[in-house]
């Protein structure tokens, strides 16, 4: 499960302050699990995966599939595994016989045995000496996952799998490390002795978090069937703790539709999570540990920001995701004002159009700004709309200030321009020898006298 940073309020001036919220899922370790119901949304999956084959030719039922590597570590109820079992009747278990690659200790559950993924239960869960223990069930319960052959793919047993192009069990891995994903996928598999009632579910279990989702689509109570028995849940391998959804135990009688269900490690004590902020590369202070929502005050622009967290497996290990956000500090919305200069003679003061604010929107819709002008300071007196054409200054330097507030993030930015007034220039010239005839065609230089500096 990836971690993200949400992207904060927009930082109007170097030292102002936003608050970076990082969604990250803070679990607890694996020693019990808490559920709780989820949207109903159906995996992105986009790998072939692998079909959970079973040959058209061997007519055995309720089965364990081959002994599957898992592509990561996942802890279960305080245990690490790497190998798991995926069953034909809606089950998945890490309890393998440890005759067999990844094997356990008291493990019982064998691959392609007729029968091996036990059908026949009545006890509610959790139940120590239940046989299919040590599993994540979703949804668990007698199904026909048998084919008949060869090679024929509609099946002439009344409760068999009759399309094997929509009617399958795959499990797929899916996103990169540390956040991948594996998914079991149950379509349409047919009730065993129910007609044509079928279930179609999934089960998830997530890399680094070690949290399971069990996603229903569509699961039906065969009641002419060992009394329509089935269960949702997680279980450990002595069957003493057990997580099972309200109503979605063995003998509930149900029905689901569009349902799911998150079972997330909640074991009593600390998180396994911890996060930890980098600002631009660099550590933060420990004070900033866990903080979340976190307060940044950049005042270099831009900064970036780096939220880790760690999680502490059942083994010991450590794995960290994270994520980073660049803030930056906003710069002035519009185009800058201009100095404003004019030629003037005698005493002041002088009337000025200050008006720049075609100028700086330069196209944009000034109804998504706050424009307003100052005399002196961006908090002087406020300069009326009706003066801006002909305001009144000595024009020795002079600061305006404009004020221009973005309605769309709040910030407030300013920026100054100078008023000078200068003087006209006037002087005389002449030219050595003058009048001369307008057809003297030879450049002739003038004589300055009288001239003023400063003109423009």
């Amino acid at each position: 499960m990836p971690i993200s940073i949400d992207t904060p309020l927009p930082v109007c001036n170097p030292g102002d302050c936003t608050d970076l919220q990082v969604n990250y899922l803070a679990t607890k370790p694996t020693g019990t699990y808490t559920v709780a119901p989820i949207l109903h949304t159906v995996p992105a999956i986009t790998t072939i995966g692998t079909e959970l084959a079973i040959d058209e030719n061997d007519h055995r039922d309720d089965i364990w599939g081959g002994i599957v590597p898992l592509p990561f570590n996942f802890c279960f109820y305080g245990q690490k595994y790497d190998r798991i079992l995926v069953g034909t009747n809606g089950v998945v278990t890490f309890n393998i016989d440890p005759a067999y690659p990844g094997g356990i200790p008291g493990g019982v559950e064998e691959p392609y045995v007729d029968g091996g993924c036990n059908w026949g239960f009545n006890q509610n869960l959790p139940s120590p000496g239940f046989h299919t223990a040590n599993a994540i069930y979703g949804v668990y319960q007698d199904t026909e996952y048998r084919r008949y052959g060869p090679t024929q793919t509609i099946n002439t047993a009344p409760t068999g799998i009759v399309d094997i192009f929509t009617q399958y069990i795959k499990y797929y891995v899916e996103g990169t490390a540390p956040n991948r994903r594996f998914i079991v996928h149950y379509s349409k598999i047919p009730h065993y002795s129910c007609g044509g009632d079928s279930q179609t579910s999934y089960i998830v279990m997530y890399e680094t978090t070690n949290v399971i989702d069990v996603i229903v689509t569509s699961r039906t109570r065969c009641t002419g069937w060992q009394n329509g028995v089935g269960v949702i849940g997680v279980m450990n391998q002595a069957g003493t703790l057990g997580t099972v959804p309200p109503g979605r135990n063995t003998n509930d009688a149900w029905t689901a539709s569009n349902e799911a269900w998150r079972f997330t490690p909640s074991q009593a004590g600390p998180s396994n999570a911890t996060l930890t902020w980098l600002e631009n590369g660099t550590p933060m202070a420990a004070s900033t540990t866990n903080v979340n929502p976190l307060n940044v005050c950049p005042t270099v622009n831009p900064t970036t920001y780096t939220a880790i967290v760690t999680y502490t497996e059942c083994d010991g290990s450590t794995v960290t995701i994270q994520d980073t956000e660049t803030v930056k500090i906003e710069d002035f919305p519009l185009r800058e004002p201009v100095p404003k200069t004019i030629c003037v003679t005698g005493a002041g003061p002088y009337p000025f159009n200050i008006d720049q604010t075609a100028y700086m929107l330069n196209g944009l819709p000034a109804s998504d700004y706050s424009i307003v002008y100052h005399a002196g300071s961006e908090t002087g007196t406020v300069i009326p709309a009706a003066n801006l054409s002909s305001y009144l200054s000595a024009g020795a330097g002079e600061l305006i200030w404009v004020v221009v507030e973005v309605f769309n993030t709040g910030c407030i930015k300013s920026k100054s321009f100078p008023l000078n007034a200068v003087s006209t220039p006037s002087g005389t010239f002449s030219y050595t020898g003058s009048p001369y005839c307008s057809d003297v065609t030879t450049p002739q230089l003038p004589t300055l006298s009288g001239l003023t500096s400063g003109g423009t």
